[in-house]
This record gives structure tokens, C-alpha cells and sequence, in this order.
């Protein structure tokens, strides 16, 4: 058995350790269901981004015959400003002269 004057300050460390790992034990448990919660919400969010993108997609997107029409008209502007997108246009080749000149 200690004397009284060391077997009491061993107490009262043995009693702070287990308080300390209490509070820890308790702190990590609150940490864990608030970054849960932060996650659950955070897929939420990001759901109901999507949703409106997808809302926003459909609503901008022609249907049927109009599209098919729209999607001419854009060719035929694209054909009218040299943006066909078919084979491009072949860049001119400089020409040389006799003695090894370009003009």
C-alpha cells in the first residue's frame, strides 16, 4: 500500500485521465454526427443542383421537327460564315522563287 500523500495524487491523475478520455470520447461523437449531417446536406444540395441543370437542359432543347429544323438553320449559318464543319479549307502554300526566296 502507498502512503496517503502519493496514492492520492495518483487518484486524482487516474480520475483527469478518464475524465480527458470521456470528453474526448464525447467531443468525437459530436464531431462525427455534425460532419454527417454535413454531408447528408451537401448531397442534397448538390441533387437539387442537378435537377435544376437538367430542368434547364430540357426546357433550352428544342423537341421533334422544330429541332430538326432549328439545327438546319444553325447549319446554314455556319456554312455562310466559312464555319462549315466538314473538311477545312487547306491553308495556301507559299511559293518559292528560282534562287530559294519566298514571295
Amino acid at each position: 500500500m502507498l502512503p496517503r500523500a502519493v496514492a492520492r495524487p495518483r487518484e486524482d491523475l487516474a480520475n483527469g485521465a478518464r475524465e480527458g478520455t470521456e470528453y474526448l470520447r464525447n467531443r468525437t461523437q459530436q464531431a462525427a454526427a455534425e460532419v454527417s449531417a454535413l454531408v447528408d446536406r451537401s448531397k442534397e444540395q448538390v441533387s437539387e443542383y442537378v435537377e435544376r441543370g437538367r430542368q434547364a437542359v430540357d426546357r433550352g432543347r428544342p423537341s421533334g421537327k422544330n429541332r430538326r429544323a432549328r439545327q438546319g438553320h444553325r447549319r446554314r449559318t455556319d456554312r455562310a460564315r466559312g464555319r462549315c464543319r466538314g473538311k477545312r479549307a487547306a491553308k495556301p502554300n507559299k511559293t518559292t522563287t528560282e534562287n530559294g526566296s519566298s514571295s
